[in-house]
């Protein structure tokens, strides 16, 4: 399964993750969309390993409340990865 997520995570474009996150309610300015995708595509294992090590790598670099927001989305799916 883990596979399969990570060939899907390297075929997302920015749009893709824009229309993801937007179905969520989640709504990322330029900057934010650029540290989430570059850390999605350079980082994936850390997203599978150690999602703590991968969200404090977010933690300071997008605001608060998508901070939040995507650590929900994440909890929300984990029993999936």
């Amino acid at each position: 399964m883990k596979e399969l997520i990570i060939k899907y995570i390297n075929n997302l474009s920015k749009e893709d993750i824009v229309f993801l996150l937007n179905k969520e309610n989640i709504i990322l300015n330029n900057n934010e969309l650029d540290i989430v995708y570059t850390l999605l595509k350079n980082d994936n294992e850390l997203f599978f390993n150690n999602k703590d090590d991968f969200f404090n790598k977010l933690k300071n670099n997008i605001s608060s409340n998508n901070y939040l927001k995507l650590i929900n989305l994440y909890n929300k799916y984990e029993n999936y990865l």
